[in-house]
């Protein structure tokens, strides 16, 4: 919660929650970017991008993945692409990935 409370903006995917959504403050932007059933708000490369843009435009931001993001959430791929672009990435195991730009790295425990 602690990642998701320090958001600057949050990125999620159709398997989210609806009562986690509603834990993050009203003021933070909220982009859904899910795919289901073959409807994709986003296509993967747009979600990289739009990952990367945000960092740089908004600070902290918070990919928010429900299931298994490394299975079948693709997270290695967004992590790869995120990193080639000097952004550090912190893995927040079994809840979200957290995406932090370089400037903006603080370590939460």
């Amino acid at each position: 919660m602690k990642a998701l409370k320090a958001a600057d903006i949050v990125l999620y995917d159709a398997l989210v929650d609806e009562d986690l959504l509603m834990q993050i403050e009203e003021s933070i932007p909220k982009i859904y970017v899910g795919k289901r059933c073959g409807v994709h708000s986003f296509n993967q490369d747009d979600i990289n991008i739009l990952i990367v843009e945000k960092a740089f435009e908004h600070g902290h931001v918070v990919r928010l993945k429900g299931g298994d993001p490394f299975v079948f959430g693709r997270a290695h791929e967004e992590i790869a692409y995120v990193e080639s672009f000097g952004i550090p990435v912190t893995v927040v195991p079994m809840v979200f990935l957290v995406l932090l730009p370089f400037h903006l790295v603080k370590v939460y425990q």
